[in-house]
């Protein structure tokens, strides 16, 4: 009985065991059931975080309201603990005026202000940022360290609130602004946080895109910004090109976000994406080239929407997002005249227009400007507080005040009234408006009859609105638009049509489908036109007008125009690359270079700039006045950035103090080290011992140079108030430390005094190297007056035309001859028959600056255009889809009679070699089928294919600025080694640097840039590798045999080695590094040496054009800066006298008003 009591105990607990491993059991396979379920739900988040990164989340305006409220709740906490535990009794109030966001900091009696634009919606759903009736787009954020998206709220917050280096990488501490505004109270500098922080919000706030139309808006805030420190300390354009590569590559595949699409001006320098496909907003958009940019038809205005569009363009205009243009029956085929990207459009459509809007901020109570007002160009429309008045200077056919919004914004940190009149203008189309059509075909128009279609089913003539290249379709590779045409030839109700984004098209079918409604399969119908009849493919295209010539145009005063310092900043500028090309046609020394050497400018700035060099070394020329710091005023930079006139008198950035420049005492002895085999190897401070004397050179002393008053003289506000610049912000802050060292005797504010005066040398050092710099801008170039520049138009020639349409000439402009309007005419002072210099920029060479007689019209259609005959400048690479063309005029007698002779007896070895490269491209007539146009679709691209559209497309502007580098570079080399009497070696040579450059501009089009092999092939010296590359051999034995003995004399024997150091980053190329150790001036202006280094390179002797240009102009006549300032003066009494005293306003008033009744009469 035991045991059987034993066996059931044991069978319990057995049993009792097994319920429980059961138990357990359950509850591990619960464990991991839950387990997965959660592995799927964080999926499932990783998923919609994925979504919500790859598509920009729609916003209404409550949730941007609810960001709003979110972001002053975290403000206001962050204000309130930092208050709280300085105690710094401040006050913050925050108030939303208009969508813009004011947040006051107070305390006592002094008070300062940011101003914060908030985010809209429009109706359309269009997020916008607007503040003054100026009108920007919405983008988001991508942290690129964080990994995280962030909206404009989520960045202002981090501005204000956590380390401003995360957003903006900067040298400041990582305190939150807000603190910094806090604790500046205790410190007075208030003002300074504040414009610094307001400065900090600007820089965000301004690097969204203005609003232009709905549909590029609708794109920008699809347009992602990438912030990433990395990308901003990257300098080396090969580098950069890549990070762009890498980066597509890795958010194409992750999120599908792509720099295509995007304006080719950003695509290098700009680190954004987009987060959307503009070829789904193209009808047809997957048989478009993802290699041609669509970024410009973003942009198209008009008075229509298109018939044919895309699901994607429907659903946008159902939410009213649209994009304008007209319909036109456009024909396919090539004439003379619209070779090279020319459109021809109707003369029946002169009349059609559209809108242009331009806001001027007026800074004064004095208003002329009224709504619904009607005003022309050069109409004072209000006066600023000084008196200045503020004029329309927006040029358009008629134009009306929409609107005159009186408002605040913030100077200094305070409110002040602002009144914003915005102006409304209607511009007509004209010969060299910019047309394009929806598949990115773009080119300026020229007005024409352009005759008839015959309908092929019935016979009915048809008006031709536009006549465009077949050639330019077949060159872009996009095909969209032909079936754009053929799909509204079809289109029997002429009603819109919607199409799939990927929509596919079988030519069979097509075909069949044309043969089914009439009409030939091959496309075409008969056309008469105005070379009589052709075959051609016709239907309606959507074409905009996208850029206006108004807007290129240098009307007759551009060129006298003038800056700060009253130095020209128009006029076409004669670097030393296009007086080498005038040396190489004319031959050296010769009057046209003469004639463009007396218009330099600049002289007293170049050579204070040296002098200021100078005195960091200690040297100071006897005879300059000098005068200790403690008696020089100096203006209260703690107030704000901005001054009142009356605040500036006296000191030392006042126009009238010591304007010829003076020696500044300083109330400290300053010391400058600096090591003996490398000047840019230096100290600058308090005088101290030095450690190893043997090795450095001491300068010692208490006395700096100060520039003349141009040089430090303060920039004027629109609001009246001034500005210092930046020399003499450096110099006024030595008078400040000066002041301060003087009063308290401080080691500290001794040192201060000494970090002001190293800044003073080091930054004027900056200002004048690198390729921007005042040597490149002022001594190495002449801004010409004698010059204007417009929108470059095409003419023919009856020696165009096959004998059989001699009889179709329009222009008959002879070959070598630009046509220009009178206007023009007369602001240059030519006439019929002059000579001029026609130039395409960039320069490359003899090729690029060209001798063309002139013929003057009175044709209105030319006045904003400068028409080209035929291929005649094909050599400059020139084509007609909104190019700018310059010229200049000359008046010296043996200028102009060099120029005539040239033209009768031209320089026969250049001539040949333009005539050849002309000949490569002529205006021809050609009519095409449907069979001529290889019509392919374009499916969205691997990741790998997407990231080699990118290196194309970016390498376009990263390569640009390296070959152009190099080909300078080899430039000084071969003026420095081969004497001008070798002319044929000169054009040889130019004309290689000409190629290697044009290959990089000509990757648009599916080419391949030469930039790396060409570099290769010439830093190693391989002849027969450039030939190979399609480079003259003759040139190229030239220029290897050359940099092979440049080499030599600086003992580099084996350049492969050097070249694939340079490569892996272990030294500069062999041209650059021959050109720094030899052409030591031109090095200097286009690097950025430090003072002591930069003089030293200045002192060098003149070997190449460049540095001969200099030493010309620093040996120039100096005008007196006091005759300068008195010129200003009297141009400034001129115009008060004239336009702001009460008699001339009321005058001008009355004389407005008595005009408006006139043509209320009138009408």
């Amino acid at each position: 009985m035991s045991n059987n009591t034993e066996m059931m105990k044991a069978l319990n607990t057995e049993i009792s065991q097994l319920e429980k491993d059961i138990r357990v059991q359950k509850l591990n396979n619960e464990i991991k059931r839950l387990e997965r379920v959660i592995q799927l739900k964080e999926e499932i988040a990783r998923h919609e975080a994925f979504l919500s990164h790859a598509k920009r989340e729609i916003c209404d305006q409550e949730t941007l309201d609810r960001r709003t409220d979110l972001l002053l709740v975290n403000i206001a906490a962050e204000f309130n603990r930092i208050n709280s535990i300085t105690k710094a009794g401040i006050i913050m109030t925050t108030e939303v005026i208009d969508y813009v966001l004011w947040i006051k900091f107070s305390r006592e009696d002094v008070e300062k202000c940011l101003q914060i634009p908030l985010p809209t919606v429009g109706k359309n759903g269009i997020e916008f940022l607007k503040n003054n009736d100026v009108v920007r787009v919405l983008c988001d954020f991508w942290l690129e360290r964080e990994q995280k998206k962030m909206n404009f709220h989520q960045i202002v917050e981090s501005l204000l609130c956590e380390d401003v280096n995360v957003i903006i990488p900067s040298q400041m501490s990582g305190s939150p602004m807000v603190h910094k505004i806090v604790k500046s109270f205790d410190r007075d500098r208030v003002v300074y946080m504040v414009s610094e922080t307001q400065r900090l919000l600007n820089s965000v706030i301004n690097i969204m895109p203005l609003h232009e139309t709905d549909m590029n808006s609708w794109a920008m805030n699809h347009r992602l910004i990438i912030i990433d420190p990395v990308f901003e300390y990257i300098s080396d354009p090969n580098e950069k090109l890549e990070y762009q590569v890498d980066k597509n590559k890795r958010y194409y595949g992750k999120f599908g976000w792509t720099a295509i699409g995007l304006s080719d001006g950003v695509l290098s320098d700009k680190n954004y994406l987009m987060t959307t496909d503009l070829r789904d907003i193209t009808p047809f958009g997957q048989y478009h080239n993802p290699q041609r940019n669509l970024y410009s038809t973003l942009g198209m205005k008009g008075d229509e929407l298109p018939n044919i569009r895309s699901e994607s363009i429907q659903k946008l205009v159902e939410k009213g997002i649209d994009r304008k243009g007209w319909n036109m029956v456009t024909a396919i085929i090539d004439t003379v005249l619209n070779f090279e990207d020319q459109i021809l459009a109707d003369n029946r459509h002169r009349g059609l227009s559209h809108t242009v809007t331009k806001r001027f901020a007026i800074y004064g109570d004095h208003i002329l400007a009224k709504a619904g007002k009607e005003v022309r160009t050069g109409d004072v429309l209000g006066f600023s507080k000084d008196g200045q008045p503020v004029m329309m200077d927006m040029r358009c056919d008629e134009a009306k005040i929409t609107k005159v919004n009186r408002t605040v914004t913030d100077l200094n940190g305070e409110q002040i009234k602002l009144v914003v009149v915005t102006v409304k203008g209607k511009r007509f189309l004209r010969d060299g408006s910019k047309f394009s059509n929806l598949h990115g075909n773009k080119g300026i128009i020229r007005f024409m009859d352009l005759g008839h279609q015959v309908d092929p089913r019935t016979g009915e003539e048809v008006q031709i609105d536009v006549m465009m290249s077949g050639t330019s379709i077949n060159k872009r590779k996009n095909f969209g638009q032909i079936l754009e045409a053929l799909a509204n030839n079809l289109n029997e109700g002429n009603v819109p049509i919607v199409v799939k984004d990927d929509i596919l098209v079988e030519k069979s079918k097509l075909e069949a489908a044309l043969e089914s409604k009439g009409f030939p399969k091959d496309g075409t119908s008969m056309i008469d036109t105005y070379f009589g009849e052709s075959q051609a493919i016709v239907g309606k295209m959507f074409w905009g007008v996208t850029k206006d010539p108004e807007d290129q145009l240098w009307e007759e005063d551009r060129t006298e125009l003038t800056n700060n310092r009253e130095l020209r900043t128009s006029g076409l500028k004669f670097s030393h690359v296009e007086m080498k090309a005038l040396t190489t046609r004319f031959g050296q020394g010769n009057p046209l270079l003469e004639e463009i050497m007396s218009y330099s400018q600049g002289v007293s700035m170049l050579q204070d700039g040296i002098d200021i060099l100078r005195s960091a070394k200690g040297e100071i020329d006897a005879g300059i006045p000098v005068i200790d710091a403690k008696d020089v005023a100096c203006v209260d930079t703690t107030q704000g950035i901005f001054h009142d006139l009356a605040n500036i008198k006296g000191t030392i950035v006042d126009d009238e103090y010591m304007p010829e420049g003076f020696i500044l005492r300083i109330p400290s002895y300053f010391q400058a080290i600096v090591d003996k085999e490398d000047a840019e190897s230096y100290t600058m401070g308090l005088p101290q011992e030095i450690l190893d004397p043997g090795q450095k050179i001491e300068y010692i002393y208490n006395t700096i140079f100060i520039p003349n008053a141009l040089s430090r003289r303060c920039w004027r506000h629109p609001s009246g108030k001034w500005g210092l610049n930046t020399v003499g912000l450096y110099v006024n802050h030595i008078v400040i430390a000066s002041h301060k060292f003087i009063e308290t005797g401080d080691v500290n504010d001794q040192n201060e005094l000494m970090r002001a005066v190293t800044r003073y040398f080091q930054n004027v050092s900056r200002m004048m190297g690198g390729k921007n710099g005042e040597l490149s801008t002022y001594g190495m170039a002449v801004r010409y007056p004698y010059s204007s520049r417009a929108t470059a138009a095409l003419a023919d020639n009856e020696d165009d035309y096959p004998t059989e349409l001699k009889h179709c000439v329009v222009d008959n402009l002879p070959k070598n001859t630009i046509e220009i309007h009178s206007d023009m005419a007369r602001a240059l002072k030519v006439k019929t028959g002059d000579v001029v210099l026609a130039e395409r920029f960039p320069c490359l060479g003899f090729m690029s600056i060209r001798p063309q007689y002139v013929r003057v019209t009175n044709d209105p259609q030319c006045k904003y255009v400068i028409r080209v005959s035929g291929n005649s400048l094909t050599s400059e690479n020139l084509d007609f889809d909104g190019d700018s063309l310059f010229i200049a005029s000359f008046h010296n007698p043996a200028s102009i009679e060099l120029l005539r002779k040239e033209m009768r007896e031209p320089n026969d070895l250049c001539n040949r070699i333009i005539e050849s490269m002309n000949a490569k491209k002529v205006p021809k007539h050609r009519e095409m089928t449907l069979d001529d146009f290889q019509i392919c679709k374009f499916p969205k691209p691997t990741n790998e294919e997407h990231a080699e559209l990118v290196r194309k497309a970016t390498g376009v502007k990263s390569h640009t600025g390296p070959v152009i580098a190099l080909a300078y570079n080899l430039m000084r080399i071969v003026e420095r080694c081969v004497p001008y009497t070798e002319a044929e070696s000169h054009v040889h040579l130019e004309v290689l640097l000409d190629f290697l450059g044009n290959t990089v501009f000509r990757q648009k089009h599916g080419i391949k840039s030469l930039q790396e092999e060409a570099t290769d092939a010439i830093c190693v010296a391989d002849t027969e590798k450039m030939v190979g590359l399609g480079f003259d051999r003759e040139a190229s034995q030239l220029l290897c045999d050359l940099i092979l003995l440049e080499a030599a004399s600086l003992r580099i024997w084996d350049l492969v080695s050097f070249h694939q150091a340079a490569k892996e980053g272990r030294g500069s190329k062999i041209i650059n590094f021959i050109v720094r150790r030899k052409n030591k001036i031109y090095f200097a202006s286009r690097a950025l040496l430090g003072p002591f280094n930069l003089l030293d390179h200045l002192r060098s002797a003149p070997l190449d054009l460049p540095s001969f240009m200099l030493f010309r102009i620093l040996k120039s006549k100096r005008e007196d800066v006091e005759d300068v300032l008195d010129r200003i003066k009297a141009k400034k009494i001129k115009v008060r006298n004239v336009l702001t005293t009460e008699n001339m306003r009321a005058a001008y008033e009355e004389l407005a008003a008595y005009i408006d009744k006139i043509l209320i009469k009138g009408d």
